[in-house]
């Protein structure tokens, strides 16, 4: 997107930790500067919590950006743009009111919020679409078109994930949803960005481990055994009992070492991020 409107595309980021948000502002060979931190007009980083995630939209269609903004407590915010597309001066965030009343509720999904906007509905006002920690995406259609939008209360678009891929093909957690015409129906779609984790096994390395678990057993009973008998045997040199310990020993930590190989092979969760066409019926 051009962020600050200068006819290149740019990238705007959240962060994990502290949560600060950046700018890569494109060059015109269709590189990136190297990121710079999005600040208010106070000069202080912008700043909603962990695991940002970071939208901007021109609520007010008057090229003025303002940006929608989730953390990973699942608060969905709201930064003012009281200046201009070239000079942003950015106001303190704001919670995100559903249903468009001053008592209404504070924005607030199921951690991890992830925004996107759209004019979803078609009636011209910039929707959000959020997706959250447990993997469902929601449409919070505008009922406002203002400076300042206050939103319907949501309507389920996808549900729920999957933490884990063991049942075949599943949408995961923590999505983060894009709305585009992806297949050119006249229809907006919805790609969505997942996490999700699976156990990999390693049987080769498994059963190389467990033979030695087998083997080193053996050995080490063995060990504990010459152990107890150098103990009791008054005529056995100093140097030659410490000689019998240390081998003891050495198996010990090779045998706790072959064991946590099997532990290993038998499987550890391993992360994967795929994304997700939607297509709009």
């Amino acid at each position: 997107m051009d962020f600050d409107g200068d006819g290149q595309a740019d990238i705007i980021s959240g962060s994990y930790g502290p949560g600060d948000l950046y700018l890569f502002k494109g060059r015109s060979d269709g590189t990136f500067d190297k990121p710079v931190t999005i600040n208010y007009a106070d000069g202080k980083p912008i700043n909603v919590g962990y695991a940002s995630a970071v939208f901007a939209a021109d609520f007010e269609g008057k090229g003025v950006l303002d940006l929608a903004i989730g953390n990973i407590e699942g608060k969905m915010c709201i930064v003012q743009n009281e200046g201009t597309r070239a000079k942003p001066k950015f106001s303190r965030a704001r919670g995100i009111l559903v249903n468009g009343e001053r008592a209404a509720t504070i924005m607030k999904v199921d951690g991890d919020a992830g925004p996107t906007v759209a004019d979803w509905d078609g009636d011209g006002k910039l929707d959000l679409i959020v997706g959250d920690g447990r993997g469902t995406v929601r449409f919070y259609r505008n009922l406002s078109g203002g400076r300042t939008p206050g939103f319907d209360a949501p309507r389920e678009l996808i549900g729920k994930g999957s933490e884990s891929a063991t049942d075949g093909p599943q949408w995961g957690i923590r999505t983060k949803p894009c709305v585009a015409d992806f297949n050119g129906d006249g229809k907006l779609d919805l790609l969505v960005g997942d996490f999700y984790s699976h156990r990999a096994q390693d049987l080769k390395h498994k059963e190389e481990a467990q033979t030695d678990v087998e083997r080193l057993e053996r050995e080490y009973k063995d060990a504990k055994n010459d152990l107890l008998a150098a103990s009791k045997d008054n005529s056995m040199a100093q140097q030659d009992r410490e000689k019998v310990r240390r081998h003891a020993m050495q198996l010990q930590a090779l045998l706790k070492d072959a064991r946590n190989r099997v532990g290993q092979a038998d499987g550890r969760f391993e992360p994967h991020g795929n994304v997700w066409l939607f297509t709009r019926k």
